[in-house]
């Protein structure tokens, strides 16, 4: 099995196989992206022959806006000089609607089906990564877990992280008074030792993409609200509400 190359997050031995290639101008210009030799190898290895009227669908990964593109694997043609020979392209939606320029995009696949992510977009959560393997076969994946070796290896992982306001944090605990701030959640909140009820404060803006750590973009919610706004197909619908709710709750204290 070929593991994913200078990977980073991705967990070794997770597809098949995998290789990545930058997106160019002309790539994107031409809604033909030319693939690697390693590309080409992998649409090879799901069973995908060069054929432009067999459109496929390629699932995508880490990415909040679409799941799933065409795409068509072809030969282009060399015209007018015919003894050259042409070069190994995908094209429709994926490059069309999904590539820009510059993005690092990795093409894997496990089985017949092909995947396809900015590497960049890679994360290090093992809930998000095994979101992948679910799309694989069932007895698939039952078969690679029940042969996986127990492990006692430990690595060191350095990364960056936001630093938080403990005032904003424990504002928006306060503010809740022991409920989920998530409107008509129904979930049992379990107690701390302490006897208060456990509550995550949770940025409806994310820091990472440039939200303030204040009191306005924060709600302190449930741990099942929380995961459904970070994972949920609801979750736009949900942060949207969220805000809205919590602005109206600030604006009274």
């Amino acid at each position: 099995m070929n593991a994913l190359v200078n990977s980073g997050s991705i967990a070794l031995g997770l597809f098949d196989s995998a290789s990545e290639k930058e997106v160019t101008a002309t790539d994107r210009g031409k809604s033909a992206y030319v693939l690697s030799r390693g590309q080409v190898a992998v649409l090879t290895n799901a069973g995908r022959a060069p054929k432009h009227e067999d459109p496929f669908d390629v699932s995508i990964l880490f990415d909040a806006t679409i799941t799933t593109a065409e795409a068509t694997f072809y030969e282009s043609e060399r015209a007018p000089d015919a003894s050259r020979k042409g070069e190994l392209r995908l094209g429709r939606e994926i490059v069309s609607q999904w590539m820009r320029v510059g993005d690092l995009v990795v093409i894997a696949n496990i089985g017949e089906r092909v995947f396809a992510f900015r590497k960049g977009d890679c994360p290090a959560d093992p809930e998000q990564l095994a979101e992948v393997l679910a799309k694989s076969a069932p007895a698939r994946i039952m078969a690679r877990a029940l042969g996986v070796a127990p492990s006692g290896n430990k690595k060191i992982v350095q990364r960056s992280v936001y630093e938080r306001n403990p005032w904003v944090v424990a504002g928006a605990l306060l503010r809740a008074g022991g409920k989920c701030e998530v409107e008509d959640c129904e979930v049992s909140l379990f107690l701390r030792d302490d006897g208060s009820p456990y509550l995550e404060v949770h940025h409806i803006e994310p820091l990472s993409d440039g939200g303030p750590d204040v009191l306005e973009n924060v709600a302190a919610i449930c741990p099942m609200c929380h995961r459904r706004l970070h994972h949920g197909s609801d979750r736009s619908a949900i942060s949207k509400r969220l805000a809205s709710g919590i602005r109206l709750k600030t604006a009274t204290l």
